[in-house]
């Protein structure tokens, strides 16, 4: 049950947090269903639904039992809360209850006069008589008599007996307007939340009031004064009057520090005791500009207070830029802390009755708010209207665009870009800023459909954005915050330097050389220096480790100490001499140029994410960034632009130099700005070894780089050449490909063929998949690729066949693995699992016999039509020998090469390799291990949970190593208590089914059975729909001598388990037989399966692998006889055959090899 608290939090209530009848019961209840007894179904053996003890909008008194963690640099918090009687009056004092007083109560039972209530005071006898109860029955609990274990909010009517009997009503209008008079309160500690008290007023401030009540002091904010003012002291005077008396109701209380806290609510819908229903009694308006100040950073939330109406908003991170690259608002969410404050916000949308404000920072909208262009509603627009906003949803057919308000557009797929797109998913991205032409209004139906074209919504179409404001805006939003200090460089942008190179580094996808800039001062600050690989093929004579080279800053990061550096030779030989003329001189020039409006020309220096460095090389080659992307275009730069093209821009931003009369550097952009020209001619500075687009042609195979993967294909950059383009996710393998990531990742090399180039918008399309190979008559393999041999290499592990079984719902890897993971003799199960090689092996050069060529082509012209018999028969590729593409090894050379050659000593080594990899759970792991080998174990155990406050929150399994390492830990070295907390914190931190099961590893590895015999027990019933569950604990049984109760498990798991999980955990449990039990017996599990699923051809195979594994070869040659005697696709014969011949290869004699041979030969010719 969520419980909404002050200050927008929210708290969780379990049910054993409601009252102590409520737990009780829920402990007996989890004791019966232990011992098995689920015979009794009657309702005294349930819990009552929560839905009958609440009601949405109901007002209780909690109290807080427990934060998650208390370090605010951990962003997910939960806080814990208890409505537990006994916990929530455990301040008040006895002799201060009195009449008017209201108290947190539970029904301890229903006696035939009333209830007994407990208030969790002992020795206190409090009675609810039926008239009392019977208004709030009707009211609130549907007709119903009060259940025990309820909760309920009780008015004080009577005390007698020295306060030990105590008659109370529940009736809500009592209870909404009873007063406690401060007469009977001695105690602070008495004034609990929910009572409503008279207080007189003492002081008016700007933000509220302070109030004092029998000579304690409360506090009343301006979100709870009921009363439309704004933050000036002024207004609230012409309301309030100091000494007048009010009546309010406490919400909050603190009596935990030295500052006792007492808070008062004067709001209407708080004082009944009703539900809200305006929260916002300072207005706020749609398109309003703000400002605020940050609250707190949480997640992608950040939450502000805006001013002066000090209402709370949302801003989503994805709301702080027109720019959406996650490096770049990193940088920007780093820059920001509680405190700050945030200008020029616009109020997007708002619910008066949920009670939330949503406020973006975008520059696009903000503009256009500030312009009266941003619409509200559909009245706002009309046809052919340019108008901006953002994306608020993408679905396979559609984007949705969002407005004011819950005004949305829609813009159709054949609508959002001049070519054609299968589907806008990946091209447009959730909070990213659009520029929209209106195309058809239906004001009746409230539709409106929109056009993201680049053709139809040019950006000079908006007059309120100026040229340039895009890349301005991103440097603009990383330049320091008020107060912030700004960070003095020891190098600029354009600055000459010296630099020695250190190593050569292949990471990510990029390649180049990394140095260290000699600074001419001598002084500690060490700024690191990168040359991309593009460069440094420019340099004459190349680059060498050690070398000592000359270099043009192209880049500083945000501290200025790291540097990318040119060194073109074209460039540096001009740099020198040009670099003459004084900076100002050049500055005052450039200015000039930038008011006239003419397109200079520009070459390409580097090419990042967000923005492309360029040198002018007719204006003393000054350093110049462009933005890499726009509104309606978020393709990687990479795709379109590259080392050395030529192009035109337009200066748009120049710098003051310091020496000219500038004094405010903290929001001045250092760097020169420039718009892209679309010219007509592309001009290429192309280097002499660097091949074009026009240098390729469609049908050509190539070997590439993959430079991007997104998710609707990988984007290829052609080796020693300038020419990149797209790999749609359709022509990256015959099979359907649900994730690309899964099976590329930027860096990696393939072999691709062109299946088109459009010159003129210098784009190009690949294809990896073997039909678009034989498209063009393309063998893979053919003998002018002898460098393609060198990549191959054959596998002669057991064959690995897909099943074409149901998918395992909760494994999400979705295959089953070797059931002993050190042994590779099981079978991979898998229905979607995609087997994309780079490099794809035709099924003809995989069948083949030796010395037989007659077999051989008669083989290979089998009639593919009789290929699809049955979806079943179906493989998503043959198994056996195959050919894989081995990845071009790099060899990666850490940062702290010099101390990993040396195993780390002393603490202090550790501490510096952690400084490069704080993520890197192997090394964290290392440094508790060098803990424990010195009997540190405490220390051991601060370095875990310093290693699970540092890894960042995305790194999951990094942290789930560190959680199995600390398991490990307490397992050997700590009792099982704290084996249990740790245990209790990783449940809550990671996946349950994976945390058990490393568990269940530990306690087997410590050969602690008894422990992993329980261990199994709780995980079959959280997770009794797993396959995977059942079987390991199937293993932990056969392996340890108990086969008989791992055959009892196979029966209990087909009860528990969908039916689409069957064949997977039956086959599982036959392998198991197998290998550990009796073969004859899973030779009829196996034969049982076959009976039922005698098309299935993976089940076949994974028999006759378990068959040959035992050793009988009668047996085996019997059953491939059965097996070639069946009728299935050529294909899967073709499979069954050549598996046949291998085994009679290598257990057989030469008349069983040829006996095969004929056999096949003999059903090649009947198909012909």
């Amino acid at each position: 049950m969520i419980i909404s608290l002050p200050n927008q939090l929210k708290g969780i209530v379990t049910i054993t947090g409601i009252s102590e009848q409520l737990s009780k019961k829920a402990a007996d209840i989890a004791d019966m269903n232990y011992n098995d007894n689920d015979d009794e179904d009657d309702d005294e053996n349930q819990l009552p639904e929560l839905s009958k003890l609440f009601k949405v909008g109901q007002w209780v008194r909690c109290v807080i039992i427990r934060l998650e963690n208390n370090d605010d640099k951990i962003k997910n918090k939960q806080i814990e809360l208890s409505l537990i009687p006994k916990l929530v009056n455990c301040d008040i004092v006895s002799t201060d209850i009195s009449k008017g007083m209201i108290l947190s109560a539970s029904v301890e039972s229903r006696e035939d006069h009333g209830y007994v209530l407990s208030i969790g005071m002992n020795g206190i006898n409090v009675f609810l008589h039926n008239k009392e109860a019977s208004h709030y029955e009707s009211k609130f609990n549907d007709g119903r008599p009060l259940i025990v274990g309820q909760l309920l909010n009780v008015c004080v009517v009577s005390a007698a007996d020295k306060n030990l009997i105590i008659q109370v009503t529940v009736n809500p209008d009592i209870v909404s307007t009873a007063t406690l008079s401060d007469k009977f309160v001695k105690s602070i500690s008495s004034l609990a939340p929910g009572n409503l008290i008279k207080a007189r007023i003492d002081q008016i401030l700007t933000n509220g009031l302070i109030c004092k009540y029998n000579g304690i002091k409360c506090e009343i904010d301006l979100l709870h004064l009921g009363k439309v003012v704004t933050s000036n002291a002024q207004d609230l005077r012409k309301i309030f009057n100091e000494v007048d008396e009010i009546t309010a109701r406490i919400v909050y209380v603190s009596f935990s520090n030295e500052a006792k806290t007492i808070r008062l609510s004067l709001e209407p819908h708080i004082l009944q005791l009703e539900q809200s229903r305006n929260v916002f009694p300072i207005g706020v308006q749609l398109g309003e500009l703000v400002k605020g100040n940050i609250i707190r950073i949480k997640e992608d939330i950040i939450t502000l207070s805006l001013e002066p109406s000090q209402i709370h908003a949302n801003l989503n991170i994805g709301h702080l830029s027109d720019h959406l690259s996650p490096t770049h608002l990193l940088n920007i969410v780093k820059s920001l802390k509680p405190g700050y404050m945030l200008k020029d916000l616009i109020i997007i949308s708002k619910n008066d009755e949920k009670g939330f404000v949503n406020v973006s920072n975008k520059h696009l909208l903000i503009e256009a708010a500030k312009n009266g262009k941003l619409p509200k509603s559909i009245q706002d627009i009309e046809v052919d209207d340019i108008i901006p906003g953002y994306v608020k949803s993408i679905t396979d057919y559609a984007v949705f665009i969002g407005f004011l308000g819950g005004f949305t557009a829609r813009a159709m797929r054949h609508t959002i870009a001049d070519h054609y797109v299968a589907s806008p998913v990946g091209l447009f991205y959730p909070h990213q800023s659009v520029i929209c032409h209106v195309i058809s209004v239906d004001t009746e139906n409230s539709r409106c459909e929109v056009s993201l074209k680049l053709s139809d919504t040019p950006v000079t179409a908006l007059p309120y954005i100026v040229q340039g404001d895009f890349i301005r805006t991103y440097f603009s939003e990383l330049l320091p915050h008020d107060g912030q200090s700004i960070v003095e460089k020891k190098v600029n942008i354009g600055d000459l330097v010296k630099c020695k190179v250190n190593k050569q580094i292949s990471e990510r996808g990029v390649s180049g050389f990394k140095g260290n800039i000699l600074l001419e001062d001598n002084t500690d600050v060490k700024i690191k220096g990168f040359i991309h690989e593009d460069q440094a093929n420019c340099k004459d004579g190349g680059i060498n480790e050690n070398d000592l080279l000359h270099g043009v800053v192209l880049d500083l990061d945000i501290k200025g100490r790291q540097a990318d550096l040119a060194v073109r030779s074209e460039l540096m030989d001009k740099f020198k001499i040009q670099s003459s003329k004084p900076i100002n001189n050049k500055y005052k020039d450039l200015k000039k140029i930038s008011k006239k409006g003419i397109a200079v020309d520009a070459i390409i220096e580097l090419i990042k994410e967000d923005y492309i460095i360029v040198s002018l090389p007719e204006q003393w080659n000054t350093i110049a960034f462009a933005a890499a992307k726009s509104y309606n275009n978020r393709t990687q730069p990479f795709m379109r632009y590259s080392f050395g093209q030529k192009v035109k821009v337009q200066i748009v931003h120049v710098p003051q130099h310091k020496n000219d009369n500038h004094v405010n550097d903290n929001n001045v952009i250092d760097r020169v700005l420039v718009a892209l020209q679309q010219a007509a001619d592309q001009e290429k500075f192309m280097l002499s070894d660097t091949k074009s687009i026009e240098d390729f042609s469609p049908g050509q195979k190539i070997k590439g780089t993959i430079t991007a993967v997104e998710k609707y294909g990988i984007f290829i950059k052609i080796n020693n050449s300038s020419v990149s383009g797209l790999c749609h996710i359709s022509k990256l393998s015959e099979d359907f490909v649900k994730d690309v990531s899964t099976l590329y990742k930027t860096g990696q090399h393939v072999t691709a063929v062109i299946l088109n180039i459009d010159y003129t918008t210098q784009k190009v399309a690949f294809g990896i998949k073997n039909s678009c190979f034989k498209e063009f008559g393309i063998d893979l393999l053919d003998e002018s690729d002898q460098d393609l041999d060198d990549d191959m290499e054959v596998e002669d592990d057991a064959e690995k066949l897909n099943l074409q079984m149901e998918i395992d719902s909760d494994d999400q890897e979705s295959h089953v693995s070797d059931i002993n993971e050190s042994d590779n003799e099981m079978v991979e199960v898998n229905n979607n699992m995609q087997k994309v090689e780079t490099m794809p092996l035709p099924i003809s050069n995989a069948w083949k016999w030796e010395e037989e060529e007659k077999l051989n082509m008669s083989i290979n012209n089998i009639d593919e039509k009789h290929d699809n018999q049955s979806n079943n028969e179906k493989l998503d590729e043959l198994p056996g020998k195959k050919k894989k593409k081995k990845s071009k090894t790099i060899d990666f050379v850490d940062k702290t090469e010099d101390l990993l050659k040396h195993k780390p000593e002393v603490n202090a080594d550790f501490e510096r390799l952690l400084l490069g990899s704080p993520n890197s759970s192997y090394l964290w792991i290392n440094y508790m291990a060098h803990q424990l080998k010195l009997s540190e174990i405490d220390k051991a155990r601060e370095i875990g949970e310093h290693a699970l406050k540092t890894i960042n929150y995305r790194e999951e399994q990094e942290k789930m190593n560190i959680w199995v390492a600390l398991m490990n830990l307490e397992n050997n070295f700590g009792t099982d208590e704290s084996l249990g907390g740790v245990l209790k914190r990783a449940l809550q931190a990671c996946d349950q089914k994976k945390i058990y099961m490393l568990l269940v590893d530990i306690y087997e590895r410590s050969d602690k059975k008894e422990l992993a015999q329980q261990t199994y027990q709780t995980m079959l019933k959280k997770f009794s729909q797993s396959s995977k569950v059942w079987t390991k604990m199937g293993m932990f049984h056969i392996k340890h001598g108990n086969v008989q109760a791992s055959r009892d498990l196979l029966q209990r798991s087909l009860h528990s388990l969908p039916k689409r999980k069957h064949i997977k955990t039956i086959t599982k449990f036959a392998q198991m037989e197998f290998k550990y039990g009796e073969a004859e017996r899973g030779r009829t599990i196996f034969e049982g399966m076959m009976s039922n699923y005698p098309k299935r051809v993976d089940l076949w195979s994974i028999y006759t692998d378990m068959e040959i594994k035992a050793g009988d070869s009668d047996i085996v040659r019997r059953l491939f006889k059965r097996i070639t005697e069946m009728k299935f696709s050529s294909k899967n014969m073709k499979f069954f055959f050549k598996k046949w011949l291998a085994f009679e290869k290598e257990h057989g004699n030469e008349e069983h090899v040829n006996h095969v041979k004929e056999m096949a030969q003999s059903f090649a010719e009947s198909l012909n």
